[in-house]
């Protein structure tokens, strides 16, 4: 596997293999590759490259944070860049590499930024997650919770984080698990 820079913790999938992300490089250097997603069996043989991003205008690259299987099976994370411009993308991908789809492209702005900590599950069919930059405006970048309903699209943002003093008022820069 080519590849370098693990950029989140590994994750089981239902299949008994681990899961996980490299922030650089991917199979395709010559091409650009910004990055892959992979598997590997838990006795260390076997490795899988899932998806390699590229770095072609509208395509996410530089994946971060744990990858989440779903209760459908995929998986579902996050990446900290969008070709050559900042924002980052969340995604779904089938555990074989099939089915990429971008379900949300972050602005930069009142949407968040850099989304590096994957997201998680609820019952009501909604991914939550954090960005750790941008939010209500220029004057500061902090940070937004979010959710996106799986089905239907819906992106919704529950909380921004301050932008008033030097670090916020209510904490700034979620980043981590």
């Amino acid at each position: 596997l080519d590849g370098a820079n693990p950029n989140g913790p590994l994750s089981w999938g239902s299949d008994g293999r681990l899961y996980g992300v490299l922030k650089h490089r991917g199979l395709h250097v010559a091409s650009g590759g910004q990055g892959a997603l992979f598997s590997i069996p838990t006795n260390g043989t076997g490795v899988q490259l899932i998806h390699n991003f590229g770095q072609s205008t509208n395509s996410p690259n530089y994946p971060a944070g744990r990858l989440f299987e779903g209760g459908d099976g995929n998986l579902y994370g996050t990446t900290e860049r969008i070709g050559t411009a900042f924002g980052g993308a969340l995604y779904r991908i089938a555990k074989d590499g099939s089915g990429f789809t971008m379900l949300h492209s972050f602005t930069n702005a009142t949407d968040g930024d850099r989304p590096v900590v994957g997201v998680v599950e609820r019952g009501d069919g909604r991914l939550y997650g954090a960005t750790s930059q941008a939010g209500t405006g220029t004057s500061g970048q902090f940070g937004t919770l979010y959710s996106i309903d799986q089905s239907a699209g819906d992106f919704l943002v529950h909380h921004a984080w301050r932008t008033d003093g030097a670090h916020g008022t209510d904490g700034s820069h979620p980043d981590g698990e």
